[in-house]
Formats: C-alpha cells, sequence, structure tokens
C-alpha cells in the first residue's frame, strides 16, 4: 500500500512539472555572502604538543561548489596530520525564517556538527564548545571526559580597502598578557627545576609555559606597528 501510494504522488508531481511549489524560485540574497568560500583552499599549519599528542605539521585542502540551484555552497575537505587523514563534507545555507546562515558538516572520523549564526560586518566568528559528555573527537581533559573549546575567526571584506586592527583592544590584551606572565613566574605552584620530568622535553619549564604568551605579545606589538604606520 505504501508503495502504491509513494508512485501515485511521484506520478502526479512528474505531470505537474516536478515541484511541489508550481514555480520557480530564486535564492535568497543573503546567500550571496557565501560565495566567499567557493573554489579552493589550502591550508598548512602547525598544531602546539598537548595532551593529545606531540604536535606536528597539519595540511588540508577545501574544493567548495555551489549546489544545482543555489542554495548551499557545498565543501568536500581532505586532511592530513598528527599519524592521521580523514575526510569531510560541509553544506552552508541560509534560513530566511529564522534569518541565520546554516552549517552542518560531517566528517570521516564520525563527527557531526550543526551550528546557526549571523553574520555582522567584516566579520564573522563562529565559537565551538563542547561538554563532559562529548566524545565525538579525542579531546580528552585530566579525567579523560570528551571536551573542547574552539573557534574559527573569518574575516571578509568586499570594495574599498579596510583594517580590522584596533589599537585599544591590542593595548588591552598586552595587558591580559603580562597578568598571565606574572601569574606564572609569581604564583603558579611549580615543581622546583631538575625534581620532575614533564612531557614537553624541555629543560626549561617556564620559558616552555611563558612561549605562547611571548608569540602572542610578539603578533600584538607587531599589529600595532602596522595599524599606527598605515590602518591596516
Amino acid at each position: 500500500m505504501f508503495r502504491t501510494l509513494t508512485a501515485f504522488v511521484l506520478v502526479a508531481m512528474a505531470t505537474s512539472g516536478g515541484r511541489a511549489t508550481g514555480h520557480a524560485r530564486d535564492p535568497w540574497p543573503e546567500l550571496k555572502k557565501l560565495d566567499y568560500f567557493a573554489g579552493d583552499w589550502s591550508q598548512v599549519g602547525d598544531e602546539k604538543a598537548g595532551p593529545w599528542g606531540p604536535g606536528g605539521r597539519v595540511t588540508m585542502h577545501d574544493h567548495g561548489v555551489w549546489m544545482e540551484g543555489g542554495y548551499f555552497i557545498v565543501i568536500h575537505s581532505t586532511w592530513t596530520g598528527l599519524n592521521s587523514q580523514g575526510t569531510g563534507i560541509e553544506f552552508l545555507g541560509y534560513d530566511p525564517i529564522a534569518k541565520v546562515y546554516t552549517y552542518d558538516e560531517f566528517y570521516s572520523q564520525g563527527e557531526a556538527v550543526h551550528s546557526k549564526g549571523r553574520v555582522d560586518g567584516d566579520t564573522w566568528v563562529a565559537a565551538r564548545v563542547a561538554g563532559p559528555d562529548y566524545a565525538a573527537v579525542p579531546h580528552r581533559d585530566v579525567w579523560s571526559r570528551g571536551i573542547m573549546a574552539h573557534t574559527s575567526p573569518i574575516y571578509v571584506a568586499c570594495g574599498a580597502e579596510w583594517g580590522l586592527a584596533d589599537p585599544a583592544t591590542a593595548q588591552y590584551m598586552l595587558t591580559l598578557i603580562d597578568g598571565n606572565l606574572a601569574y606564572i613566574r609569581e604564583l603558579s605552584r611549580q615543581h622546583a627545576p631538575g625534581t620532575v620530568t614533564h612531557h614537553h622535553g624541555e629543560h626549561d619549564h617556564l620559558a616552555y609555559l611563558e612561549r605562547p604568551f611571548r608569540e602572542a605579545e610578539a603578533a600584538l606589538r607587531e599589529r600595532l606597528g602596522g595599524s599606527q604606520r598605515g590602518g591596516r
């Protein structure tokens, strides 16, 4: 009975032109912003050593195309790194009722993510947080619970030259870095040098702790210099 009814519905749709709505519809204008993701993207980076492993080089390639009809960008991804490799597929679209952009991704490691968000101005920041019961990816805390936090900033500009650097914000971030360095040096509890062996294998544990803050400090000061010279 179900098959007979299904066949009847399909025949009715075919004889009426193949569309349930009965008329064509142009893609929503908000979708034009997603054209930024069409094309080929190559990414190369170094993942820092941490509880999940020693770190190493990570490479990724994305190929994005518009699905027929123009309502979704489809991105096929491949990546290698950290003694692993995989593939993924992502769908970017727009919900005209909720007035939000949609993002759905599926990866060969079993991970699936479904997100929604709005776009304001030249910045698009996606934040992702997972709790103790999240076990789709191999990121664990000291109690072996699946847990993570991740942000993906994307900067898009169309037309005239622009600059995203904000000197006041950069200066404030430098004060935060100074506070963290002071905490590491003066307040944090640490074993006496030479009494323990750390997983990173470096002789100077204090220098290891301070390194990411020093790198961030150098990047901020470079950005401050550039914004003061040319506004970029």
